[in-house]
């Protein structure tokens, strides 16, 4: 029986003499480099990141030929672009003879393209991923007895391009109407919610203002999209008061991205004055009777006038105002003026009276407002008996 050692032992010594009969040896071989890539495919991107739908990615695919013979019927296929080459064919040789031991491999290149247009997906998902592969062939002779056998080989290359996210938003805040005139008035507010940014924003759009509930429509915003919020406000006594109204909002899209807005609605300064004037009598009769009047002056506008408070009557010798530092919305006080009756006697007084206040430093006049004092005769005298 034949063991295994005796087998291998057998085996080994007809090859050796199979060898000798035909005069080949291994050194008939090429002898070079071993290779276990024959092709190679590599792959960049240009540029090397995007922020804009629309901008240009061009692919640069590097097909390199080691296998040392020519290669023909070179494809190459992407999942996401077609890619255009040269030529179907890369040159590859060796630094001799095919059946030279001391030839070396030298590789073969060709460079192929592809362009691809950025969309609003690929910005929202972050990144632009694709996958190419490269298939060719090429024919190696059969231990150099001249006879081809045809070899087919395969390479891959993945890219993934980064996204530059720039998530932003606006908000523009607006009133209406943009003033008021005093207590119990709407005010409209609308906040404006832009999307300036680069990506979609897809977690609701949130205005909070501090003086008001702020409503708004539900789901996001596309980049450059807008959106409106709703807001009212009545308009209280201490708005008056402070004549304006302030407030503050800011628009949220999530909890990372927002935005600021302030706006204020003025009150429309409308000062006015009441004036109201009583003699102290309707008649007089003689020469240098006392005459005093009362003066109510009333604020009747809608903001604060300003003291000291002055009387016009061209007919007083003196007057007289209580010190006021301010008059408020609804607010009166009592001036007193005095004057003597003159010569031609026999006439009716008009006793004609303005006050004068300020707002802002600019003068502020009531109405003109009158007393009647009308002549009566002084009684005739007659004796007893007559």
């Amino acid at each position: 029986m034949i063991n295994a050692r005796s087998l291998r032992i057998l085996l080994f010594s007809s090859t050796v003499v199979t060898l000798l009969i035909t005069g080949v040896s291994i050194a008939d071989n090429p002898a070079r480099p071993l290779q276990y890539l024959k092709i190679e495919l590599s792959k960049s991107a240009s540029p090397t990141t995007y922020s804009q739908v629309g901008e240009v990615i061009t692919y640069t695919y590097t097909v390199t030929n080691n296998s040392g013979f020519d290669m023909y019927d070179v494809r190459i296929h992407d999942d996401l672009v077609e890619v255009i080459c040269p030529s179907s064919q890369i040159e590859g040789g060796m630094t001799g003879s095919a059946c030279d031991s001391d030839s070396r491999i030298k590789p073969g290149y060709m460079t192929c393209t592809a362009t691809y247009v950025i969309t609003q997906s690929d910005i929202d998902n972050g990144y632009v991923t694709n996958e190419a592969t490269v298939n060719a062939k090429y024919d190696v002779p059969n231990l150099c007895s001249g006879s081809l056998k045809v070899h087919q080989e395969s390479a891959d290359a993945n890219h993934s391009l980064p996204a530059l996210k720039l998530p932003s938003i606006n908000l523009t805040m607006t009133g209406s109407p943009s003033y008021f005139y005093g207590p119990g008035e709407v005010i409209s507010y609308t906040y404006t919610v832009e999307n300036t940014g680069n990506v979609s924003l897809t977690e609701p759009i949130t205005v909070k203002d501090d003086l008001v509930s702020v409503s708004c429509p539900t789901g996001g915003l596309t980049p450059a999209e807008s959106l409106e919020c709703t807001a009212s406000y009545t308009t209280t006594e201490a708005d008056t008061v402070n004549g304006s109204i302030q407030n503050t909002a800011i628009a949220y899209a999530g909890e990372d991205i927002s935005s600021g807005s302030d706006f204020e609605v003025l009150l429309e300064p409308m000062p006015g004055l009441f004036l109201e004037n009583h003699a102290n009598k309707s008649t007089y009769t003689e020469y240098w009777e006392l005459i005093i009047d009362t003066y109510t002056v009333t604020n009747m506008g809608n903001v604060p006038i300003e003291g000291p408070f002055l009387v016009v009557n061209p007919l007083l010798d003196e007057w007289d105002c209580p010190k006021t530092e301010a008059l408020q919305r609804g607010e009166s006080i009592t001036c007193t003026g005095y004057y003597r009756t003159r010569h031609p006697l026999g006439q009716t007084i008009m006793s004609c009276a303005k006050i004068e206040g300020q707002y802002l430093r600019n003068p502020v006049i009531s109405n003109s407002a009158c007393a009647e004092i009308n002549y009566e005769p002084p009684t005739e005298y007659i004796e007893p008996g007559e």
